[in-house]
């Protein structure tokens, strides 16, 4: 694809923030974040993902946020996530069926995990391994009909100091589904890029083009 075909220039290591939001992606390759060490936002909501390949996030020790509703992502494997000081994980509105054993056991600075609005029906005891700073988890609109012993292990005492556990709907709002940030490029080096909505770019340039022939 384009973006990746893009993503791949080694030019792009100052990259701070990268959107690639609204662009129906339906895969991203392993290799994809190989130069971008400095990245710290990272927006993919609003996708078509159903799969993330295992060791994608490892080359990212700065990253601050992600995004990655709205997809069709299936599963996260263990060592998804490398270590990296992520605070927020908002993963709702997904296909996600099960949660494995250590899913999240690299993000160790998470307070918030949301996993609402998926199809979750089992949680493997020790998915939420590693998850020493969490203190709020939204696990509601999905498709849980027991908890299983073990599901809080490795939880700040089990679930004793998480602040907060919805298995119910609550008013607290979503963040909004689109970000809008200026394309940024200078010559020094780029830090900012986005190409949400990229495909949309791409077939209005090309029929512009095709009127001009």
């Amino acid at each position: 694809s384009y973006i990746c075909e893009f993503l791949l220039r080694p030019d792009l290591v100052n990259l701070e923030a990268l959107h690639l939001q609204n662009n129906a992606i339906t895969h991203l390759p392993a290799d994809l974040f190989t130069h971008q060490q400095k990245l710290q936002k990272l927006y993919l909501s609003n996708n078509q993902l159903s799969a993330l390949p295992g060791g994608i996030f490892l080359n990212l020790p700065n990253l601050r946020q992600i995004s990655l509703y709205d997809n069709q992502l299936q599963s996260l494997p263990a060592g998804t996530f490398g270590p990296m000081p992520l605070q927020d994980l908002w993963l709702y509105d997904n296909m996600l069926t099960r949660l494995e054993e250590n899913a999240f056991s690299n993000l160790t600075n998470v307070r918030l995990l949301v996993l609402s609005r998926n199809q979750l029906s089992r949680v493997s005891p020790g998915a939420f391994n590693g998850l020493t700073s969490l203190e709020e988890i939204s696990l509601h609109t999905n498709q849980l009909a027991t908890i299983e012993e073990g599901v809080f292990r490795g939880l700040p005492n089990g679930t004793s100091q998480v602040a907060k556990v919805y298995f119910r709907e609550v008013t607290t709002p979503l963040p909004k589904k689109k970000q809008t940030k200026k394309k940024t490029c200078t010559h020094q080096k780029i830090t900012k890029l986005a190409l949400q909505d990229l495909n949309h770019k791409m077939s209005t340039l090309r029929s512009e083009r095709n009127k001009n022939i």
